[in-house]
């Protein structure tokens, strides 16, 4: 799947979007990892 489909299939149980990280992106991901393996993308 390319970047353009997944902006366009939200937010989901396995895709997260982040404006910013902190402390709580790390929270998140540790969070994913343990779970089914999602992704998270944060913009430049």
């Amino acid at each position: 799947m390319d970047i353009k489909s997944l902006l366009k299939s939200g937010e989901s149980e396995t895709l997260e979007f982040k404006e910013k990280f902190d402390d709580r992106t790390v929270e998140s991901a540790v969070a994913f990892a343990n779970a089914k393996g999602g992704m998270i993308l944060k913009p430049h």
